[in-house]
């Protein structure tokens, strides 16, 4: 049986579904918490500039905005924390986002919808709901991004 590596340059033509079956839809924001605890990313490539913000990002909230978010300009912080915050809500908001991100609105037509800012809502998908470069899968969007929690 032919093993495939754990690290690989994702692309439209090898999208993660193809990769593992099993990821889940915030394959990046548990690799940024892989970052944190000096564990290497599972999924993600070396330097994927989603899972290395939302690791800095992250030590900000545990160092309590010490040095680790001067790398970000305010305005990146403040989308990253937006995103963050909406994935942390159990909420109709947060619902619909999802489903319309299902439904395959873009990030302007989300946003509208839900009178929230378009980069929040690519932030939001990129880290924490990560399944357009995964529609076409649907046995994978049924087992991975429909699942009741």
């Amino acid at each position: 049986m032919k093993m495939v590596p754990s690290i690989v340059t994702l692309s439209p033509e090898f999208p993660m579904w193809k990769v593992d079956p099993f990821h889940p839809v915030d394959w990046r924001a548990q690799d940024a918490g892989q970052l944190l605890t000096g564990s290497s990313a599972r999924w993600a490539g070396a330097n994927d500039p989603d899972v290395e913000e939302y690791a800095r990002h992250l030590r900000s909230l545990s160092a309590g905005e010490a040095t680790a978010t001067q790398a970000l300009s305010a305005p990146r912080r403040a989308v990253i924390s937006a995103a963050h915050q909406l994935a942390q809500q159990d909420d109709p908001v947060r619902w619909l986002v999802e489903a319309a991100i299902l439904a395959g609105e873009s990030d302007e037509q989300v946003a509208a919808r839900c009178a929230l800012d378009p980069a929040v809502i690519a932030v939001f998908e990129r880290l924490f709901f990560a399944v357009r470069e995964s529609l076409k899968a649907t046995g994978w969007v049924l087992t991975q991004a429909l699942t009741l929690t």
